[in-house]
């Protein structure tokens, strides 16, 4: 049996949530049994994470043109030419071209509960090869969509969920979401929980901590929001309750981890009318052996996202010993259990209290940095690879 995985999305050196998800899930499945043989397909070299994985891994560089629409053009001549027994993608972009036991992961819908947080600009922009690909996707889809964002997420998880023959997802959260909005039957869907990196994140020495902070210039205590910073992560909701804890607590500073996304300008203006400017770290996407220390610093994770289908972050601040102050919305509940403060995620002034809360309370921070260290002991991706793997196989 020949298992192939679409390895694009972790074959990348700036990873967020799907890129780091895609990586874990591919080299955890290659440990589970050394004599199943893997498939994983490229668009170009791989990176170091995806060498050296030993005899049974054949890695297949799909380099040739287009260069856009890799998945949908190039992986799909692939199958047709030499297609494996089964495909997982972990991602919900499957290639037009298919084999019958074909595998998807969809991580959640967002897209489809609040479009008005994804872009609906023209991928590509006004250029030729934007218009080109407006065009096609038109064309292809009878008019239905376009290029954008929004489209692209709704017309790919339409398709996936049509003709993969299972789905993944990663709460019971986002099951309930999939088979409410496109009626796709339960016993067709699977939950398998994420696990967090145990080697990776350790938490730092205290000279490695204090090193990291000197080079950024920030004083204690700060927090964190780690992710992309966007709409969809309610960016202008963390300044908003930003602003109310340091009425409080004057000194506090905030740091932000992650590209910028759609609604950045927004967040900007938010920062200039409540004066933040100097208080809030605009630090962009960072590499682990930098943004593992900066968290492992924070007086807290504050994570008040409007809509997840998991959320990463919060295991990662367990691991780390750092409280977390999060939304009481989506999968976060499922994902936190008892260990995060729980919020609601528009009522600033709600989260703005729980942030001085767990900041000033020594009891409450090591009760549920306690918690969290539980929680997040019940998440590994040995256990999400073992059980990815026996989806495969009976696929």
């Amino acid at each position: 049996m020949v298992i192939g995985i679409d390895a694009s999305r972790a074959n990348v050196r700036q990873r967020t949530g799907t890129e780091w998800y895609s990586l874990q899930i591919i080299r955890g499945l290659v440990e589970q049994d050394r004599s199943q043989r893997f498939v994983l397909y490229l668009k170009e070299e791989p990176r170091p994470e995806l060498q050296h994985l030993g005899p049974h891994i054949e890695l297949r560089i799909l380099r040739w043109p287009p260069r856009f629409l890799w998945n949908i053009i190039r992986l799909s001549w692939e199958m047709i030419r030499r297609p494996p027994d089964v495909l997982f993608v972990p991602a919900h972009t499957i290639p037009l071209i298919h084999p019958q036991k074909t595998v998807v992961t969809l991580h959640d819908i967002g897209f489809e509960r609040f479009p008005n947080l994804y872009s609906q600009t023209r991928i590509g922009g006004q250029t030729i090869v934007g218009s080109i690909l407006h065009l096609l996707a038109r064309l292809f889809t009878l008019g239905r969509y376009g290029n954008s964002e929004l489209d692209y997420h709704r017309w790919s998880a339409r398709f996936a969920l049509s003709h993969a023959r299972t789905i993944i997802t990663v709460s019971e959260f986002s099951k309930r979401e999939i088979a409410d909005v496109y009626g796709v039957p339960k016993n067709q869907i699977a939950v398998v929980y994420h696990g967090f990196d145990q080697a990776l994140y350790r938490r730092p020495s205290d000279k490695r901590i204090t090193e990291i902070q000197r080079h950024f210039h920030l004083r204690r205590p700060y927090i964190v929001f780690t992710g992309r910073l966007e709409k969809k992560k309610n960016i202008v909701g963390l300044l908003q309750a930003f602003a109310h804890a340091r009425h409080h607590l004057p000194e506090l500073e905030l740091v932000l981890i992650g590209h910028e996304g759609l609604g950045w300008d927004e967040a900007r203006i938010e920062l200039r009318q409540h004066g933040l400017s100097n208080a809030a770290h605009v630090l962009g996407w960072q590499p682990p052996e930098i943004a593992i220390p900066l968290l492992a610093g924070a007086a807290a994770l504050v994570f008040l996202s409007q809509y997840e289908g998991f959320g990463m972050p919060l295991l990662e601040a367990f691991a780390l010993g750092v409280p977390v102050v999060a939304s009481a919305s989506s999968a976060l509940p499922e994902i936190g259990g008892a260990a995060p403060l729980f919020v609601q995620p528009n009522v600033p002034a709600e989260a703005g209290r729980a942030i001085v809360k767990i900041i000033t309370s020594r009891s409450l921070r090591q009760h549920r940095i306690a918690l969290g260290y539980e929680q997040v002991a019940s998440f590994t991706w040995e256990r999400a690879a073992r059980t990815t793997l026996e989806i495969l196989r009976r696929t």
